[in-house]
């Protein structure tokens, strides 16, 4: 079983440790680019097997818009739906907080995860340290939406809609 949880300080070793291992030891993504530096708020979630750092996804602010990101699986738990419980949880979070839509780069895979929570391309692949990446975007309102959830409330209730701008329900 996959437990998910907002990440604590204590959590910061074992989670770098997870991304060093996906980004540079996978996509050749220099070590330096990793942690995401304190004047950007970073908020950090993570999926646990048995008591273990399985899975990680950061949020955090750049230029005032919010970006997540780090988004990283242990290479032998794939497939089996950490990513995408992981993604939902930290979301949920991330647009109770009233973040009116988050921004990301992401590969195919974490894509076709977004893609089921509303969210949408923007533009074209780029290349990233030999990797293809894709600009994505995901509105509180197409999460809720996408989940059956009115505004973050818990309830299950899709004829209630989010306010973008406010925030509220």
């Amino acid at each position: 079983m996959t437990d998910f949880r907002k990440a604590g300080p204590g959590d910061r070793d074992a989670i770098l440790h997870l991304v060093n291992r996906v980004f540079s030891g996978e996509q050749g993504i220099p070590k330096e680019l990793h942690p995401v530096p304190e004047h950007m708020h970073p908020q950090w979630w993570c999926a646990l097997r048995e008591g273990q750092i399985v899975g990680t996804a950061a949020l955090f602010v750049e230029d005032e818009v919010w970006h997540m990101g780090r988004i990283a699986v242990a290479p032998e738990l794939r497939r089996q739906g950490i990513a995408a419980g992981l993604l939902e949880f930290a979301l949920r979070d991330t647009f109770s907080q009233n973040v009116p839509r988050v921004f990301l780069e992401a590969q195919d895979t974490t894509i076709h995860i977004m893609r089921k929570f509303g969210a949408r391309t923007l533009g074209e692949p780029q290349l990233f340290y030999g990797s293809a990446v894709t600009l994505v975007v995901l509105e509180q309102e197409d999460f809720f939406r996408s989940t059956g959830e009115a505004c973050g409330t818990g309830r299950r209730n899709p004829s209630e809609t989010c306010h973008k701008d406010a925030g509220t329900h």
